[in-house]
């Protein structure tokens, strides 16, 4: 739900042409102005801040759920996350960072969670092992 909602809002406030991020960081490169706290900067990336807040929420309750769908969820929002980084030099263009990271870790949360552990769990129950 909110999670999603904030990755659609990613999407809309990078992508359009009056987004206000888009714009923040456009006034910010014509002014020759960093933007102290906001962003993470390293190697040619630049990365909001508030995008490892949400990837956070979502592992975070993860880790609510089981080990296994908090291992499985991290691996999941780090393979959006190297998705997203793989297109920006094919797109060659700014990116949203939310909106892959958090399908695939939702996806695989709700996976995880609500499939994958009941059913190893009813496996060993059942002393069946795969």
């Amino acid at each position: 739900g909110v999670l999603g909602g904030v990755a659609l809002w990613d999407v809309v406030a990078v992508l359009t042409p009056r987004g206000p991020l888009k714009l923040l960081v456009e006034e910010a490169e014509r002014r020759g102005d960093p933007i102290p706290g906001l962003v993470y900067e390293g190697a040619d990336i630049k990365l909001g801040l508030g995008d490892f807040v949400f990837y956070s929420i979502l592992v975070g309750r993860a880790s609510l759920a089981s080990f296994s769908t908090l291992v499985a969820c991290t691996l999941a929002v780090l393979t959006g996350l190297i998705a997203t980084l793989s297109l920006l030099p094919v797109l060659e263009r700014v990116l949203p960072a939310l909106p892959i990271s958090i399908a695939i870790g939702a996806a695989t949360y709700f996976l995880t969670a609500y499939l994958v552990d009941p059913l190893v769990g009813t496996l060993a129950n059942a002393s069946l092992f795969l």
